[in-house]
Order: structure tokens, then sequence, then C-alpha cells
């Protein structure tokens, strides 16, 4: 099954094949760590793992399985759910609500992967300028990213002011 991009969210979902999303090449592990396989088929149920109830079992064994670790573990596995996230433009409340770590730690981790990766782009921008595209209104980008609708006129007003 080939990676399709969620209408309703934006969202990338499927398995084992590379799609492009802007200039970003998202490919799915061959043999991903089994909270990562949860992740994907909550991914694919709700549209999107921030939709998730809380209450789900699934959602539930993620956070026990990388509640386990320290938030300054270096495990890449951990690393790598804050980072897909970030990729996807979320919000860091949205990341915490995820994952059930303190704001602090969750920008630890994305501010450490960008300093490893040499990574300056700016994903949130990028999210934004995708819904955008995709005729969303900046309330309903705002409810898909967990950001306040006046951050997300913001982003657009600055967009517009750059390309004066």
């Amino acid at each position: 099954m080939a990676i399709e991009m969620n209408p309703m969210t934006g969202i990338l979902h499927g398995h084992s094949a590379t799609a492009e999303r802007g200039s970003l090449e998202f490919q799915r592990r061959k043999d991903p760590p089994h909270w990562e396989q949860l992740m994907w088929e909550l991914e694919a149920e709700y549209g999107s793992v921030v939709d998730v109830p809380g209450d789900d079992p699934r959602l539930i064994e993620i956070r026990q399985a990388l509640g386990m670790r320290k938030a300054n573990d270096t495990s890449t596995d951990y690393d790598d759910l804050v980072w897909t996230l970030h990729v996807q433009g979320l919000s860091i409340g949205r990341i915490m609500a995820m994952t059930d770590l303190t704001r602090n730690a969750a920008s630890a981790i994305i501010n450490r992967l960008k300093y490893q990766k040499h990574d300056e782009r700016d994903y949130v921008n990028e999210a934004i300028h995708r819904y955008l595209k995709q005729r969303k209104s900046p309330l309903e980008i705002a409810d898909i990213l967990g950001f306040a609708r006046s951050t997300i006129m913001e982003y657009k007003r600055r967009t517009k002011e750059v390309a004066k």
C-alpha cells in the first residue's frame, strides 16, 4: 500500500512506500518498533494521532512504552515519534498530549534533533501552507495542528509580507 495523504488532515499514512511531501522524502521503516506500528494503525483509523481518544488502549500502550524512558534518553524510537509529530507541523502542545512529555522535554528533543540533523526548516509554516492550498480555514488549520487561530493568522500575514 502506498503512503497517502488524508484529505481531512493532510497527514500522511500508509505502508512501505516513499511519498514526497513538499520537498520532504518520507518513508516508513521496514521493521518499525511495536509502538510505531500502533501509531500508524491509529493514524489510519482516526486520520491523525492527535484525534485519538485518550482512553484508546493502543494509545495507552504507546504512552506506557515510551513513558518508561527518561526525557533525556537518546533512544531513537522515542526520538522518532517526537520528530515525526514535529515534521507534520504539530504544536508542542499536541506533541505533549500525544507523548505525555513536558513542554521542556518535548522542546529539548526537537531542538537536539534539529541540531543533530542540521535541520533549519520551519515545518509549522510548511504545514500551514499545505493546508491553505487545500482551502482550509485558519480555524480548521489551528484545530488540526493544535495552535491558536491567531497564530495561524500571524503566519499567514507574515507570508504575505514576505511575498510583497
